[in-house]
């Protein structure tokens, strides 16, 4: 939402608040611009700011990149243009297979796997494969308007529509801003503003017809404008004729649509297991284009052998750098505690080190290990723990899963996102897999044998499509859905005794949705392990005193989002059959879920619509409907019902219903995440170390290791010192007997103990009691 305001200076914080009245006003403005197909000319200007890249030349104007500051009034109607044209050209299946740019359900990883996958299916057939990487130069900028207005209507996209994006695109201008100084305007002819949203749709609705061009038994591979082809040939000579023809027919279509492919950066790769390697000449608009070994095609870099060598050593190197940040933030005794820690590792160190690991995770152990080893630093930094830590006893104490436990589930999760996409050419491939004549692993292979080893999901056997979208337009009117997420006086649960919970929500219902007033709908939901075997239970308190309940089984195969979710619908049929003999009826319906609720806020696809309908047979025949958050297990006595009646309707008989990819998306998670506990027996999301300052964290986790600057374990472990005796020489030097029997601590353990304490409430006992074993090692000097 923070964003740099366009040339008119309204900024999105001034939208997000406006009042009522305004809004109404600005839909107005809307309206008349959609329906007149004209637009002020000052949502049509754009102020250019250049970025230097990193490590070009300044002297030239190549070597930075602009960043386009558009009108966010425009942008917020564009929103509005964009989901209708969206929906139009994916309800009619218009756009390519081959594009996944900015596409709902499609991402960069999903063409880096199909080419891997590729390769690999051809070295186990004895096969070559020559791709080549085609750059499209200054593709955005190089859009011929009245070439793009010929394709939308094409495409069926005409009226309003057409009119609309045709003055959108007339007469837009651009000024450059260098500090405090603007230079004049210039008016852009050709191409498709940047920074725009609606540019990514019209630019892929532009380039769609590209796939028309490529010859049989040549691939391709696009996102947005980054083009890949290939082709997989036991004789080299034909995978050359095929790729020479599908560049001549490129280079004819780019000039076509003036459009130009870069012929000097524009390379080829010769993948293959030989020993002698192969000789290609491919050549494009007259000019030779130079092999690559080394290619890098949306941020992963490929190889001859696909070793993935050369880009694990490259996210080894990117990993380790941004590793020092998370140095510089804490030390042992200083700085960021374990929280921030491990979100600055998992939102800016992790994801270059798991980006496609989908391609390269199953490469050689040894060159897998690098990027592991990245991750067991930042568990030593984040935990504090001594080199000798077990590696398990850092996960447990983080919350990190592993690398390796992390990928199998990411292979797990796209397979199945692959069997739901008939449409996919990875749908294809992962279900005609044969036996590896070779012993190399792919993703195909390697998820299919995560996929036989996971018991649930091979019990699963119904699976619907993926839906990227609803099938109803989204000009279609629809019931707006109320949702409060928050109680604004529970700051967090946390916070809070059960009974101050229990005083502020029934205060909170009470004064915005008195029980004389309002229907209480209170629902809940639950699965076995959060995976199987889900149960719903409503329970509903009439104005007049009334009560009704409902206990229904959510499937053999579950979530609690969606026994949480069906326990909402169940709500809603309910209301939809007694409302209509209250007049004036008002209703919320109270969920403790407070993770389904805001989820269901972003809803999109086929979920939303069907909460939608539910909705909209509850609403005809309410004055009000709202979803309303409350705080669980804290004593409201119509939420515990509700759970009471949840757990019954898990005991139910269960129906084996199809699943939605959402689902078993969140099953493979859970499924997952409830195998890597069993393993790690340690794990304990309360745990009380987490509210600690940084020293307090690294003492009380080097105290429960073993692993510490006691003398015991330098001894043991490291050789250090002749004795591993305390210096009161009557024991081991262990934190056992630091903290519990050392007479010479005997006068400071008193001081801060009054009375007798466990071992194992020192240790993991509540904050508190951590709190007083750590004053007690720093007031006593113990180097720990």
């Amino acid at each position: 939402m923070k964003k740099s305001p366009g040339p008119d200076q309204v900024t999105n914080e001034m939208l997000v608040n406006l009042g009522n009245g305004m809004k109404r006003k600005l839909l107005q403005l809307f309206n008349t611009s959609w329906r007149s197909g004209r637009i002020p000319q000052a949502w049509k200007e754009a102020t250019m700011t250049p970025i230097h890249k990193q490590g070009k030349s300044k002297d030239k104007a190549e070597s930075y990149r602009p960043i386009s500051l558009l009108s966010c009034l425009c942008k917020t109607m564009e929103r509005m243009v964009n989901t209708r044209l969206t929906w139009y050209l994916e309800n009619n299946n218009i756009l390519i297979e081959e594009q996944a740019g900015f596409r709902k359900g499609r991402c960069t990883e999903d063409q880096i796997t199909l080419i891997s996958q590729s390769i690999e299916d051809g070295f186990q057939e004895k096969k070559n494969t020559v791709a080549v990487w085609i750059d499209m130069e200054k593709a955005f900028d190089r859009v011929w308007k009245k070439g793009l207005s010929y394709k939308l209507q094409k495409y069926g996209i005409t009226g309003k529509m057409h009119q609309w994006i045709t003055e959108y695109l007339r007469k837009r201008k651009a000024r450059v801003k260098i500090q405090e100084h603007l230079s004049r305007c210039h008016i852009l002819k050709e191409g498709v503003p940047q920074g725009s949203v609606l540019s990514p749709t019209l630019f892929s609705i532009y380039i769609n017809d590209i796939q028309s061009v490529i010859p049989k038994g040549v691939n391709a591979a696009l996102y947005a404008d980054d083009l890949a082809i290939w082709t997989i040939e036991e004789n080299i000579g034909t995978a050359k004729v095929r790729l020479q023809n599908a560049l001549e027919n490129l280079n004819m279509w780019t000039q076509d649509w003036i459009m130009k492919a870069n012929a000097k950066k524009t390379t080829f790769t010769i993948f293959t297991l030989s020993t002698k390697k192969p000789t290609v000449t491919l050549t494009l608009d007259g000019q030779k284009l130079i092999e690559e070994n080394n290619p890098k095609y949306l941020g992963i870099t490929f190889d001859p052998r696909l070793t993935w060598k050369t880009h694990i050593d490259t996210c080894h190197q990117k990993g380790l750098t941004r590793t020092c940040i998370l140095r510089k933030l804490a030390g042992l005794e200083w700085g960021a505690d374990s929280n921030i820690l491990k979100m600055t590792y998992t939102g800016y160190v992790r994801p270059v080190l798991e980006y496609g690991v989908t391609s390269w995770g199953m490469a050689a152990k040894s060159n897998v290990q690098k990027v592991i080893s990245v991750q067991n630093q930042n568990l030593r930094i984040i935990t504090g723990g001594m080199k000798s830590t077990p590696i398990r006893i850092m996960e447990s104490q983080s919350q990190i899963e592993s690398m390796l436990d992390r990928r199998d589930r990411k292979l797990l999760t796209e397979r199945t996102k692959y069997k739901v996409q008939p449409t996919s050419k990875m749908h294809k491939r992962i279900n005609n897999l044969n036996k590896g004549r070779l012993k190399r692993s792919s993703f195909a292979i390697e998820s299919k044998l995560i996929e036989t080893e996971n018991e649930i999901i091979q019990e699963i056997k119904n699976l619907t499509p993926l839906e990227t979208h609803a099938s109803t337009p989204p000009w279609e009117k629809q019931p707006q859905i109320e949702i409060r997420s928050h109680i604004r006086t529970i700051e967090s649960k946390h916070k809070h005794s059960d009974l101050e919970l229990k005083d502020l929500t029934s205060t909170y219902l009470n004064e915005n949705l008195p029980k004389e007033e309002w229907i209480r709908v209170y629902t809940d939901g639950s699965a076995e392990n959060a995976v199987t075997n889900g149960g719903s239970g409503v329970y509903i308190e009439m104005p007049d005193g009334k009560t009704t309940e409902s206990s229904i089984p959510t499937g053999t195969h579950c979530s609690n989002y969606r026994a949480e979710l069906e326990a909402i619908m169940e709500a809603l049929t309910i209301l939809g059959r007694i409302t209509p003999y209250i007049p004036q009826a008002k209703a919320v319906i109270l969920s403790d879920s407070r993770s389904a609720l805001e989820k269901l806020e972003v809803l999109r696809g086929a979920e939303r619509q069907q909460l939608a309908k539910g909705f909209k047979n509850a609403v005809q025949n309410t004055q009000s409907l709202v979803l309303q958050w409350i705080p669980a297990h804290c004593g409201i006595e119509g939420n515990e019902r509700a759970d009471s009646l949840a757990k019954e309707g898990s005991q139910l008989e269960q129906i084996e219903r199809d699943l939605m990819y959402s689902e078993v998306k969140t099953i493979i998670k859970n499924s997952m995440k409830n195998k890597w506990k069993e393993s790690h027996p340690e794990f304990n999301r309360q745990d009380g170390v987490h509210q600690l300052d940084r020293r307090g964290q690294t003492t009380i986790f080097r105290l429960r290791a073993g692993h510490n600057r006691l003398r015991h374990h330098m001894n043991r472990v490291f050789k250090v010192g002749e004795t591993n005796l305390c210096s009161c020489g009557e024991a081991a030097e262990t934190a056992e007997h630091v903290l519990q029997n050392c007479q010479t601590y005997d006068a400071l353990r008193q001081s801060i103990w009054n009375e007798a304490v466990d071992m194992t409430t020192k240790l993991y006992g509540p904050p508190h009691e951590l709190e007083r074993t750590a004053a007690f090692i720093a007031k006593a000097g113990v180097a720990v």
